[in-house]
């Protein structure tokens, strides 16, 4: 479902429930929708919402109107729940892993192939976690952006900092 169908339906079910909130469009990678009590907003996921089904796309709006309607304390507890399968939405707090996810721009690869996806330009030196449960030396990962690969000078000063610091701890 296209964002500007998701937000007219939004709107359109908030009226349904006497409801006077806001409902825009966001850029979050990692969930489909939020609801912002202090600001009585809805934001949708214009990254995430295209790639699902239309029935997801309307239990992701049923699940935050029944946030908006529940009240800031309840969270996803029993009142939350009650409102929002009296919606339609599934009671769950989380998305079905089935569901398409926002390819991460950044990808850290160690030496030994793994790769660990982020949303975010690293900002310190990583080790992979496959490879080990403890920072490696020999396990650091190398950051690729959108495929390239970026050399650690053009990460930051922190990263550069720490990684001419683990280089003379080396000779």
């Amino acid at each position: 479902m296209e964002i500007d169908e998701a937000i007219a339906l939004t709107r359109q079910i908030l009226a349904q429930h006497g409801l006077d909130w806001q409902v825009k469009a966001d850029h979050a990678r990692r969930r489909a929708g939020a609801c912002h009590h202090a600001k009585k907003t809805i934001t949708l996921s214009r990254v995430l919402l295209p790639l699902y089904p239309k029935e997801a796309v309307r239990n992701v709006i049923l699940h935050e109107i029944a946030h908006a309607l529940a009240g800031a304390r309840a969270g996803h507890g029993p009142k939350w729940k009650k409102i929002a399968t009296q919606l339609g939405a599934s009671p769950r707090a989380k998305l079905p892993a089935s569901l398409p996810t926002a390819p991460a721009p950044w990808i850290g690869r160690c030496p030994a192939g793994h790769e660990s996806p982020r949303y975010r330009r690293p900002t310190q030196v990583l080790s992979c976690g496959k490879c080990a449960r403890h920072f490696r030396q020999d396990a650091i990962l190398s950051w690729y952006f959108h495929g390239e690969k970026v050399p650690p000078e053009q990460l930051g000063k922190n990263y550069l900092k720490q990684m001419r610091a683990l280089r003379k701890t080396n000779t």
